[in-house]
Parts: structure tokens; C-alpha cells; sequence
């Protein structure tokens, strides 16, 4: 995932610090001094660059996707797996479906205990099921997924059931000098959560997934306006209001209504219209929520297109001021591509939080940025084609010569 923002920067870097270097050591000056242009010296470079945003598509659409499916299942699994088994001493245990344990001491290596109260709730009827122990012996399996308690010196308590009616005034009640307990503590393992689980999350599609998500969300919504509008006019069956200019025949009835049924009759349409009122705020809160989902599609589904994009731009930006600049090395060329990174950068986050707020469409927050950056590439381009000193303190204080006489 951080692949995207990486490459365009490394990118930048090493084109920064290659023609940086050509430029300080004079070999770009020899190069042209031997007729061949920056474009002509940029060009080999630039179809490598090209081929590696070719790469970087191909990873975003394909790969990515089969990644993040698996990670977020597994993340899912993670964070629905319960903490490890521990059983403290003076507090109930409630963590393994059906019972509740409590002890009253442990001893240090973990596993004597005393005071032990087991309740077992796994009918799920209710029925009050319980032992109680002097001292026993906690375990559990290899594997972790039973648990042995061996009590000693203890009794089992139970209700008293005659058929299927409980007796609440008697109970069931048998001493023992030695009983084994086993609990399942399979619900503490991680389970395999199907990958379809995730499978509609945007950042799980590729591509053509996503062209087809946000074809079908438009289908979808477009339909359900339609439906709703339609349904709204065949309720109110009423007429329709007709201009006041053209005549009326005078051969239409006239209902005659008393005040009690026009009263009634307003109430009712008042309270219809108030229904549509609310059917009509859902609606549009329904539809709200499908541009919302269709806008987040189309981000993520133009923005495979922009990283890939983004590398080619980034070489542009740094190839050009690398050979403007004419020093190499980690100094320089690394505060520069930090400098036009973090404006690219703080474009991008801008344009992605509009388009949530709904301020822009999709194509407006995915390619604004490379709309504002792409006259700077261009502008270095022509400085460093006729070797211009606008990196050179030398320059600007030559203009400020010239302007104070």
C-alpha cells in the first residue's frame, strides 16, 4: 500500500541526483557541447520510467488487490480471536460460552487452585447447574483448545426437575472426592474467514471490477428515482391543475362537499403529503449515500491510474532541476524533492478529502493535482533546455545589481 507514494518519489530522487551529478561533473555541458539536446539525453531514461509506470499499474490492479484481501482477512481474524486464556484469582471468568468460573486463590506456578465455583449455563434453559471444589489442578492441552480443571473435595448442585418442571423448592445436591471438568476453548482460536467476506470492498477490485461497481451503482440508483417518482404521481390521483386562461366547460360536475367531509378530506391529503414528505427525505438521503459510494469507486478507480501517472510526472519535475541544479550526492537534490513531493502530496490528500466532502467530482480530485504540477515540469524543462541559472544564488544577484542601478 505504500508502494504508490514511494515509487514517485524514489523516482524523483534518483532522477534528481543522476542529472544533478551529469551537471556538476560538466558531462551534461560536453554532452550538448557535442550537439545533442536535453530532450534527446532525458528520452532513454524517461521510456525506462515509463516501463516502471507500466509496472506500477499492472501491481495496483492486479496484485494490490489479491493483497489486501488477504490482509484484511486476516486482520478480521485477529481482531475476533479473544485474549489469551486467563483466569485471575477473586474475579468470575465469563470468556468460555456457557460458563462462569471463579477462584479464590491461585498459586504461583499457576495451575493448584482453591475455592473453585464452576456455574454451567450451556442448556441455555436457565437451569441453575453448579460445582463447587476445595482445591484443584488447572491444565490445558497442547494444542489449546480443551481445558481440565481436576477438583477435589467438592459437591455438585442442581435443580430438581420432575419431567420438564423445575421444582424451585428442592434441588439436587451430590458430594464428591474427585471429578474432571472439560471445556472446549475452541471460540479462542483463529478462525479462516472466507476471502468472499471482503470481496466488494473497493480496495479489494481491480480495473474492470470497478468500472463494472460504478456502472451498476448508477443503474441501480437511477432506477430507484425513477420507481419512487413514478409511484409518487399515481398516489396523488387528484388531477392536475389546469390554466387559468383556458375556459372551463360548464358541463363538469360540481362535488358539493359539507365542512366536516372537507375537513376530513384535508386532513387526509395533509397527512399523505406528509408521508411522501418523509418517504421523499429517505429517498434522497438513499440517493445521497449511492453518489457517495459511486464517488468513492471512481476515486480509487481513476487513482490506480494517477500512480501510475504520478511516477511519469515525478521524473519530469526531477530530471529537469536535477540538470538546473548541477550538484549530486544526498544534500541538495534530497531537500528539493522533499520540498515538491510534500506539495504534490498535500494536493493529493486535499483533493481526496474534497471529493468525500463532496466539494469535487472524482476527475477533479484525482487529476487536480497533476493540473497544477504539470506547469512546473514544464517550466523546468524549457530553464534547463537553455541552460538557465535558476537555482544560482549567481543570478539573482546580478538582477539585484541590475535593478538597484
Amino acid at each position: 500500500n505504500l508502494m504508490p507514494q514511494s515509487l514517485p518519489l524514489a523516482i524523483m530522487l534518483s532522477a534528481l541526483m543522476t542529472y544533478g551529478n551529469l551537471g556538476q561533473h560538466n558531462e551534461l555541458t560536453a554532452i550538448k557541447a557535442s550537439g545533442i539536446s536535453l530532450l534527446r539525453i532525458l528520452t532513454p531514461v524517461f521510456l525506462f520510467v515509463c516501463i516502471i509506470a507500466v509496472g506500477e499499474f499492472y501491481f495496483a490492479d492486479r496484485l494490490l488487490p489479491k493483497l489486501n484481501l488477504k490482509a484484511y482477512s486476516l486482520l478480521y481474524d485477529i481482531k475476533k480471536t479473544k485474549p489469551a486464556l486467563d483466569v485471575k484469582s477473586g474475579v468470575y471468568y465469563n470468556e468460555i460460552p456457557g460458563y462462569s468460573i471463579f477462584i479464590a486463590d491461585k498459586h504461583e506456578d499457576g495451575e493448584r487452585i482453591y475455592d473453585v465455583q464452576v456455574y454451567d449455563h450451556s442448556d441455555n434453559r436457565g437451569k441453575v447447574n453448579m460445582v463447587v471444589a476445595d482445591s484443584g489442578r488447572m491444565s490445558v492441552s497442547d494444542d489449546k483448545s480443551i481445558m481440565f480443571f481436576d477438583l477435589f473435595s467438592g459437591a455438585r448442585y442442581s435443580d430438581y426437575i420432575e419431567g420438564d418442571v423445575k421444582d424451585t423448592d428442592r434441588f439436587i445436591r451430590s458430594e464428591f472426592k474427585e471429578t474432571n471438568l472439560v471445556f472446549d476453548l475452541s471460540s479462542f482460536a483463529m478462525n479462516d474467514t472466507p476471502d468472499e467476506l471482503f470481496k466488494r470492498d473497493r480496495r479489494m477490485r481491480t480495473v474492470k471490477q470497478l468500472r463494472v461497481d460504478v456502472d451498476s451503482i448508477s443503474g441501480v440508483r437511477g432506477k430507484a428515482s425513477e420507481n419512487f417518482s413514478n409511484a409518487v404521481l399515481k398516489s396523488f390521483r387528484y388531477g392536475l391543475l389546469k390554466d387559468s386562461l383556458v375556459p372551463s366547460s360548464n358541463d363538469l360536475p360540481v362535488l358539493e362537499l359539507s365542512k366536516r367531509e372537507k375537513k376530513r378530506a384535508l386532513i387526509h391529503a395533509m397527512n399523505r403529503a406528509s408521508n411522501f414528505k418523509h418517504q421523499l427525505e429517505g429517498k434522497r438521503k438513499a440517493i445521497k449515500r449511492a453518489i457517495k459510494g459511486k464517488n468513492d469507486f471512481l476515486f480509487y478507480l481513476l487513482k490506480k491510474y494517477a500512480e501510475a501517472v504520478a511516477c511519469i510526472l515525478m521524473f519530469l519535475l526531477g530530471a529537469p532541476v536535477g540538470a538546473i541544479v548541477k550538484k549530486g550526492g544526498l544534500g541538495y537534490p534530497v531537500l528539493l524533492t522533499v520540498i515538491f513531493f510534500i506539495f504534490y502530496y498535500v494536493l493529493t490528500v486535499y483533493g481526496n478529502r474534497l471529493v468525500r466532502g463532496e466539494m469535487l467530482n472524482a476527475y477533479e480530485g484525482v487529476w487536480g493535482p497533476f493540473a497544477v504540477m504539470a506547469p512546473f515540469a514544464i517550466f523546468f524543462l524549457i530553464q534547463a533546455r537553455n541552460d538557465s541559472g535558476l537555482f544560482e544564488f549567481s543570478t539573482y544577484k546580478a538582477l539585484i545589481k541590475k535593478f538597484f542601478k
